[in-house]
Protein backbone atom coordinates (compact mmCIF):
# COMPACT_ATOMS: atom_id res chain seq x y z
CA UNK A 1 0.00 0.00 0.00
CA UNK A 2 1.20 3.74 -0.87
CA UNK A 3 1.19 6.81 1.29
CA UNK A 4 -1.77 7.90 2.47
CA UNK A 5 -1.04 11.33 4.90
CA UNK A 6 2.07 13.47 5.35
CA UNK A 7 2.87 16.00 7.64
CA UNK A 8 5.76 17.84 8.62
CA UNK A 9 7.64 19.34 11.85
CA UNK A 10 10.21 22.29 12.35
CA UNK A 11 12.83 19.48 11.67
CA UNK A 12 10.92 16.45 10.08
CA UNK A 13 9.21 15.17 7.19
CA UNK A 14 6.61 12.21 8.25
CA UNK A 15 4.42 10.15 5.80
CA UNK A 16 1.98 7.05 6.57
CA UNK A 17 1.96 4.04 5.27
CA UNK A 18 -0.38 0.98 4.97
CA UNK A 19 2.27 -0.78 8.00
CA UNK A 20 2.78 2.72 10.07
CA UNK A 21 4.69 6.10 10.48
CA UNK A 22 7.73 6.98 8.79
CA UNK A 23 10.35 9.89 9.07
CA UNK A 24 13.23 11.58 7.66
CA UNK A 25 14.86 14.65 8.55
CA UNK A 26 13.88 17.53 6.37
CA UNK A 27 17.74 18.09 5.54
CA UNK A 28 17.64 13.99 4.50
CA UNK A 29 19.41 10.92 5.81
CA UNK A 30 17.86 7.80 6.89
CA UNK A 31 14.34 6.65 6.71
CA UNK A 32 13.08 5.63 10.41
CA UNK A 33 9.84 3.85 11.52
CA UNK A 34 7.73 5.87 13.93
CA UNK A 35 4.90 3.75 14.55
CA UNK A 36 4.75 0.13 13.50
CA UNK A 37 1.37 -0.69 12.37
CA UNK A 38 1.07 -4.14 13.77
CA UNK A 39 -2.43 -5.16 12.56
CA UNK A 40 -2.90 -6.93 9.09
CA UNK A 41 -5.59 -4.07 8.03
CA UNK A 42 -3.96 -0.41 6.94
CA UNK A 43 -3.19 2.60 9.08
CA UNK A 44 -4.73 5.71 6.91
CA UNK A 45 -4.12 9.29 6.76
CA UNK A 46 -1.93 11.45 8.94
CA UNK A 47 -2.12 14.49 11.04
CA UNK A 48 -0.15 15.96 14.22
CA UNK A 49 0.01 18.38 16.65
CA UNK A 50 2.65 19.41 19.48
CA UNK A 51 2.42 16.16 21.04
CA UNK A 52 0.38 13.59 19.20
CA UNK A 53 -0.47 11.95 15.34
CA UNK A 54 -3.81 11.47 14.21
CA UNK A 55 -4.47 8.89 11.79
CA UNK A 56 -7.78 6.08 10.86
CA UNK A 57 -6.57 2.67 11.55
CA UNK A 58 -9.16 0.24 9.62
CA UNK A 59 -9.68 -3.24 10.93
CA UNK A 60 -10.39 -6.92 9.15
CA UNK A 61 -14.09 -5.92 8.30
CA UNK A 62 -12.82 -2.65 5.99
CA UNK A 63 -13.96 0.06 9.02
CA UNK A 64 -12.12 2.69 10.64
CA UNK A 65 -11.05 4.16 13.92
CA UNK A 66 -9.78 7.30 14.84
CA UNK A 67 -6.68 7.40 16.36
CA UNK A 68 -4.33 9.23 18.44
CA UNK A 69 -1.06 8.29 18.41
CA UNK A 70 1.45 9.81 21.68
CA UNK A 71 4.73 11.19 20.48
CA UNK A 72 6.41 10.57 23.74
CA UNK A 73 5.12 7.11 24.32
CA UNK A 74 3.63 5.83 21.14
CA UNK A 75 0.88 4.66 22.72
CA UNK A 76 -1.89 4.48 20.12
CA UNK A 77 -5.71 5.67 21.38
CA UNK A 78 -8.65 5.35 19.91
CA UNK A 79 -10.53 8.34 20.41
CA UNK A 80 -13.44 7.36 18.15
CA UNK A 81 -14.59 4.28 16.64
CA UNK A 82 -15.98 4.96 13.27
CA UNK A 83 -14.14 7.09 10.57
CA UNK A 84 -15.12 7.43 6.71
CA UNK A 85 -10.85 6.51 5.75
CA UNK A 86 -11.34 7.84 2.14
CA UNK A 87 -12.28 11.61 3.14
CA UNK A 88 -9.62 14.01 4.35
CA UNK A 89 -9.84 14.81 8.45
CA UNK A 90 -8.38 17.99 9.76
CA UNK A 91 -7.70 19.41 13.16
CA UNK A 92 -7.92 22.43 15.42
CA UNK A 93 -6.57 23.54 18.45
CA UNK A 94 -9.04 21.19 20.36
CA UNK A 95 -10.48 18.63 17.64
CA UNK A 96 -10.50 16.62 14.73
CA UNK A 97 -13.15 17.19 12.19
CA UNK A 98 -13.85 14.02 10.28
CA UNK A 99 -16.52 12.50 7.82
CA UNK A 100 -18.23 9.16 8.43
CA UNK A 101 -21.44 7.17 7.28
CA UNK A 102 -24.38 7.47 8.43
CA UNK A 103 -25.21 4.31 11.06
CA UNK A 104 -27.48 2.03 9.50
CA UNK A 105 -27.69 3.61 5.97
CA UNK A 106 -24.39 1.78 4.17
CA UNK A 107 -21.33 2.91 2.40
CA UNK A 108 -22.90 4.91 -0.47
CA UNK A 109 -25.75 6.50 2.28
CA UNK A 110 -25.91 9.70 4.01
CA UNK A 111 -22.02 11.35 4.94
CA UNK A 112 -22.02 12.83 8.61
CA UNK A 113 -19.64 15.88 9.32
CA UNK A 114 -18.00 15.10 12.44
CA UNK A 115 -16.18 16.25 15.06
CA UNK A 116 -14.36 14.63 18.61
CA UNK A 117 -12.24 16.25 21.08
CA UNK A 118 -8.09 15.32 20.63
CA UNK A 119 -9.06 13.77 24.22
CA UNK A 120 -11.94 11.55 22.70
CA UNK A 121 -15.40 11.16 24.35
CA UNK A 122 -18.81 11.38 22.00
CA UNK A 123 -18.60 12.53 18.45
CA UNK A 124 -20.74 15.30 17.84
CA UNK A 125 -22.93 15.16 14.24
CA UNK A 126 -22.43 18.81 12.73
CA UNK A 127 -24.52 18.33 10.04
CA UNK A 128 -25.44 15.07 7.50
CA UNK A 129 -26.10 14.73 3.75
CA UNK A 130 -25.68 13.26 0.56
CA UNK A 131 -21.99 11.93 0.50
CA UNK A 132 -21.38 12.40 -3.48
CA UNK A 133 -17.82 13.38 -4.28
CA UNK A 134 -17.38 15.10 -0.82
CA UNK A 135 -13.73 14.57 0.48
CA UNK A 136 -11.76 17.58 0.83
CA UNK A 137 -12.08 19.52 5.06
CA UNK A 138 -10.28 22.13 6.74
CA UNK A 139 -11.01 24.18 9.45
CA UNK A 140 -10.73 28.37 10.89
CA UNK A 141 -11.43 29.79 14.45
CA UNK A 142 -15.34 29.73 13.30
CA UNK A 143 -16.08 27.43 10.72
CA UNK A 144 -15.60 23.90 8.38
CA UNK A 145 -14.85 24.18 5.16
CA UNK A 146 -15.25 20.97 2.35
CA UNK A 147 -15.72 20.56 -0.98
CA UNK A 148 -17.95 18.11 -3.35
CA UNK A 149 -16.81 17.75 -7.36
CA UNK A 150 -17.61 21.38 -8.00
CA UNK A 151 -18.55 23.45 -4.99
CA UNK A 152 -16.72 24.65 -1.41
CA UNK A 153 -19.26 24.71 1.67
CA UNK A 154 -18.74 26.45 4.74
CA UNK A 155 -20.66 25.67 8.73
CA UNK A 156 -20.04 27.08 11.62
CA UNK A 157 -18.46 24.43 14.23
Amino acid sequence: MGTSGISIDHDYVYWMTGDGIKKISRKGGDVIDVYRNTSKSPSLGLLQDAGNFYFAQMNSNGHSALMRLDKKTAVATQISSSINHVMDFTADDDSIYYFDNVPGKGSFGPVALMKVSKNGGSPIEIDQGTGGWIKHLTVDAKQVYFTDIAKVYAIAK
